[in-house]
């Protein structure tokens, strides 16, 4: 076998980034009434990252789990017709490990259903070009409470025609949090992994490639304190690659450079509603978390009780520090 250097470090290296971003939001669930409040937050935050990075977006919301399907589907076709040089697939729902809910409260595999359509096998255009996916969705149930510590490229040359993998490659995949565990959102703020993936994205693309994005993303959550009535919690979000070999720079719109270095500017009681997690919705009934007015209008006189008498200078419960 014949072995020589990379010749090319860089996705779309010398070419502006020519993306197609897919956002799926499952907020209502068949059956149910609980939604996933905030969620809509999140829509808005990852539609004006991305037009920022240069992608053409399309959003769907609460779609049954054969109408989801079709939309990938469809989503992979257009990538060819579009000619676009890279992908971005956003999900959120509940779910449990390797697996989400459809609106018609039917369970999604993210290998078999999602990551399938994305193969080189079965999505030939996207071939050696960068494709990113996030997943805003529990992997568990598990509560990570914190603890306590004190402080002190080679390629493979051929003659003729390049063959390549058939399966998933050129993919970087994020998720909200480490497997096993649950992920976490804000009632009325949003997802604490999405809100802060949109903001890094926004301050940091123009100088970052998205490696280190991704470091500075998982440095800053774990300054966020998630805090219910009774505990706090901290979570770790995790990040998979399958065949990522080259920098990838996102290359945001230069006239929106200013906007993105000033963006995220939170008023000072953002934390003051509910917190919830992206698990299983059957159990977040029988966890009892309500959508009632009255509760939240409960927990915000109790959260703001709290604060005043905090001692001057404690962190705000919930409040992203970066």
């Amino acid at each position: 076998v014949k072995m020589t250097s990379i010749k090319k470090r860089k996705y779309n290296d010398g070419e502006p980034n020519k993306g197609s971003a897919l956002i799926i939001n499952m907020n209502k669930f068949e059956g149910l009434t609980v939604k996933r409040d905030g969620s809509e937050k999140d829509i808005e935050s990852l539609k004006s990252t991305f037009e920022y990075l240069n992608f053409d977006v399309k959003v769907k919301e609460d779609l049954e789990k054969n109408a989801m399907i079709k939309e990938i589907m469809d989503f992979c076709d257009g990538l060819d017709e579009n000619k676009v040089n890279i992908s971005a697939l956003c999900v959120m729902s509940h779910g449990d490990k390797y697996k989400f809910k459809s609106s018609d409260n039917k369970t999604v595999s993210i290998e078999n259903d999602i990551f399938e359509r994305f193969t080189n096998d079965n999505c030939r255009s996207m071939i050696g070009k960068p494709k990113l996916f996030v997943f805003q969705c529990c992997r568990g149930t598990r509560q990570d409470e914190g603890t306590q510590f004190k402080t002190m490229d080679i390629v493979p040359s051929t003659d003729g025609t390049e063959r390549v993998a058939a399966g998933l490659s050129d993919s970087l995949i994020a998720y909200a949090t480490a497997p096993g565990y649950v992920a976490w959102r804000n009632g009325m703020e949003g997802s604490y992994y999405i809100q802060t993936l949109c903001k890094v994205f926004k301050q940091h693309a123009h100088e970052m490639d998205v490696d280190d994005l991704f470091k500075e993303i998982a440095e800053q959550i774990e300054n966020i304190d998630i805090e219910t009535d009774e505990k706090t919690f901290k979570f770790v979000p995790a990040k998979e690659e399958r065949g990522f070999k080259r920098k990838l720079y996102l290359n945001p719109r230069h006239e929106l450079l200013q906007q993105g270095s000033s963006c995220y500017k939170k008023e000072e009681d953002e934390v003051l509603h509910a917190q919830f997690n992206d698990g299983d919705q059957d159990q977040a009934v029988e966890e009892g978390h309500s959508d009632s007015e009255d509760d939240k209008e409960e927990r915000r006189e109790n959260r703001k009780r709290q604060i005043e008498k905090s001692e001057e200078g404690t962190s705000k419960k919930g409040k992203i520090t970066s």
